[in-house]
């Protein structure tokens, strides 16, 4: 009887130990797992990633253009500005960067027009001239900017 009792308690002994082995390797998965999950959220969340911007080309800048996206024309220029990348440095985006300093002109000539204030009207006024000189054959965009926002 002793035997049997031993044997019994032997093998709850041995379920036992497999409840807990099973368990501790539940809580190693979970654990790796949540560690990866960590590491996820910290990458995608660094400053760095919501900072910097990569440089746009003029090849995008122009892409933008056909799609008449030329807030994000400004956009671009503004990341590109932030990165310190100039005319000087790539002469290709004089023209898109003349583009989206005339649609933010055009943009806030808008809204100081709306409000009445003739004084800063005219001073976007005078940047969406000379930025219009600066679009070259692109100079038709102009009009279109100005349709764009009812400015016609």
């Amino acid at each position: 009887m002793k035997k049997r009792e031993e044997n019994k308690t032997a093998a709850k002994e041995d379920n036992t130990d497999k409840k807990y082995t099973l368990l501790n390797a539940a809580i190693v998965v979970l654990t790796v797992v949540l560690a990866f999950m960590l590491l996820g959220l910290f990458i995608r969340t660094s400053p760095r990633q919501n900072t910097f911007f990569e440089e746009h080309t003029s090849e995008d800048l122009l892409r933008v253009m056909d799609y008449s996206g030329y807030q994000r024309l400004v956009e671009y220029k503004l990341e590109n500005d932030a990165l310190g990348v100039t005319v000087e440095d790539n002469p290709t985006l004089a023209i898109p960067n003349a583009i989206a300093d005339y649609y933010e002109a055009a943009f806030c000539y808008t809204g100081y027009m709306a409000a009445g204030s003739t004084d800063k009207t005219a001073e976007y006024k005078a940047i969406m001239d000379e930025a219009a000189g600066r679009m070259g054959d692109y100079s038709y965009i102009a009009g279109e900017i100005n349709e764009y926002l009812g400015l016609d």
